[in-house]
């Protein structure tokens, strides 16, 4: 699915959410914070480890994906940035030795983990301890308006822009369906805390319709 929009990925992100997918990355990087070397799981087109390395003037980012399109995709967007590096590979096994990064950060992809358990016991093996991990994503919504943002505009709006102009409508409407299947921000924070994370906080964005989580890894 992933490798069938890689083409029109950031067109659609900036067109579906008025451009605030690129402030939420902002915020998220910024929440962050530096490091000698941060992992950007699930890096999708690049966007958040591109606003790491402006937000952070020292310090590399390795970026995983499952996805050689979106890979390739990040290459050109960089122009071959040095301070960048792309990695093929699966979230619940990466290919990395224990405590190899001092920050992790996942914008928008742990929903698509076929099991989000796993995969942050994946982010706690390889951070070190102290480290910084941020989660950007859409979590299961309790608030009323971002209840109704995803049960009128996620549901209805984006899979017909999607149609419209990625020509697939299908992958438009699994952003419904992996936010409904998600767990809330509650749940996601008990689960930080069971893979050995603390001083967990939250930051609600554009209403709450985002939210950025971050914890470090217990010393």
């Amino acid at each position: 699915m992933f490798a069938r929009i890689a083409g029109r990925y950031d067109l659609m992100n900036h067109l579906l959410s008025a451009n605030l997918d690129i402030l939420w990355r902002k915020k998220a990087a910024m929440a962050c914070g530096p490091g000698h070397r941060a992992l950007d799981l699930c890096i999708g087109s690049g966007d958040m480890a591109l606003a790491w390395v402006r937000e952070h003037q020292e310090g590399k980012v390795v970026g995983l994906d499952f996805c050689r399109e979106l890979l390739e995709r990040v290459n050109k967007k960089s122009g071959g940035n040095s301070r960048i590096i792309m990695v093929e590979g699966d979230a619940l096994d990466m290919p990395f030795a224990d405590g190899s990064f001092d920050a992790v950060m996942c914008a928008f992809g742990m929903r698509n983990l076929a099991d989000v358990e796993k995969g942050m016991h994946e982010v706690a093996r390889v951070m070190r301890r102290g480290g910084c991990c941020t989660i950007l994503d859409f979590f299961r919504p309790r608030h009323w308006i971002p209840r109704a943002f995803y049960a009128t505009y996620a549901r209805y709006l984006i899979p017909l822009v999607g149609r419209w102009i990625a020509e697939d409508s299908n992958a438009y409407e699994y952003l419904h369906r992996s936010v409904r299947k998600f767990l809330s921000l509650e749940e996601f924070s008990n689960l930080m805390t069971k893979v050995g994370f603390e001083d967990i906080h939250h930051r609600h964005l554009t209403a709450g319709v985002a939210t950025v989580l971050s914890g470090r890894r217990k010393l």
